[in-house]
């Protein structure tokens, strides 16, 4: 068994999605970060942090507990949701914040790509 090691997730880790290629694998954690790997090299390669509320930058990233993340199939898109009801969408060569989706009235809790397209559904907590 191999380990990846990374100081940048501080609390339990939430979610895992792997590309399609098995290059690289998204990790998530209850800090609100994302972290890309590399599962060639083992190491980490990028990370995105928590977005502090209130702030001009708090609508490009988290800012409560992520839940679930997808990838596209061609990995161009990749998607975040959590507690903070929103969904992210991000480079995932980058980790650019490209696009933020709000709607759902409850925790986005899963993400999924339909194969060979950009349709993402998402599925949440609403009530």
């Amino acid at each position: 068994i191999q380990l990846l090691r990374c100081k940048d997730h501080k609390l339990p880790i939430t979610c895992l999605v792997v590309s399609a290629d098995n290059k690289f694998v998204y990790s998530a954690s209850q800090d609100c970060g994302i972290v890309k790997w590399s599962l060639e090299d083992r190491c980490k390669i990028n990370s995105i942090k928590r977005k502090q509320k209130g702030t001009p930058d708090s609508t490009k990233g988290h800012t409560g507990t992520v839940l679930c993340l997808a990838i596209s199939s061609d990995s161009k898109f990749l998607a975040s949701g959590g507690e903070n009801k929103d969904l992210h969408i991000w480079n995932p060569d980058s980790l650019d914040h490209i696009h933020t989706f709000k709607g759902h009235n409850g925790h986005v809790t899963g993400l999924a790509f339909r194969k060979g397209t950009h349709r993402l559904v998402s599925v949440s907590a609403d009530r």
